[in-house]
């Protein structure tokens, strides 16, 4: 703490390194160390770090999130997809299906296709769909994934897709029909024909 106070980082961060060689279950020392390497912008050191976390605290929810805006900020997307996959694989051993691991699976759904990769997020929404198959938002982004890298599969999901205007706003709904223009006549909204979702031209 001294060190810190006196602005000798590098120092604070050698010391709590060689106390973690003989004390690696310190959980406190761990977290402070990354702090350190985080105030110096040492974004690998951090990531390093949370890898040695105990396997129940580093697949919680905020070290997941920490660990890949750490290796999105490195631009490791490999990394990143690693650690959503550790940590769903985590839950899958243990056969926990709790409102976390489904958060997991729709953050990494939204992570794969940000990142250009649909196949990924289409497997992670199958997933979701299981687990909540009433959910239609789930089912209107599987659509959305599919479309991206298999149109028939795509157009055989837009059959399922029952949109209702009190689960999705207008707008939303609009923007659905505009984005899966090729499954549109699929598309049964509530109290609308075929022909009613066809957007203007």
């Amino acid at each position: 703490g001294q060190l810190v106070k006196d602005k000798q980082i590098n120092k604070a961060i050698n010391y709590l390194e060689d106390y973690l060689k003989s004390n690696p279950d310190s959980l406190n020392v761990m977290l402070c160390l990354c702090q350190l390497h985080l105030s110096q912008n040492a974004l690998s050191s951090c990531c390093k770090v949370l890898e040695q976390l105990p396997e129940d605290l580093r697949n919680k929810m905020g070290i997941i999130a920490t660990r890949v805006i750490l290796l999105t900020n490195l631009e490791d997307i490999e990394s990143a997809s690693g650690v959503f996959r550790d940590a769903i694989n985590w839950f899958k051993s243990r056969k926990i299906q709790n409102e976390q691991y489904i958060r997991l699976l729709n953050t990494y759904s939204k992570f794969s296709l940000k990142h250009s990769r649909p196949q990924t997020a289409a497997e992670l929404l199958e997933e979701l769909r299981k687990l909540q198959p009433n959910d239609q938002r789930i089912m209107a982004k599987l659509i959305h994934a599919y479309s991206q890298f298999d149109k028939s599969k795509a157009e055989k999901a837009s059959k399922n897709l029952k949109v209702d205007e009190t689960e999705f706003p207008t707008a939303e709904v609009d923007s659905l029909e505009s984005a899966f223009l090729f499954g549109a006549k699929y598309i049964r909204r509530t109290g609308r024909t075929a022909t009613d979702t066809t957007p203007k031209s």
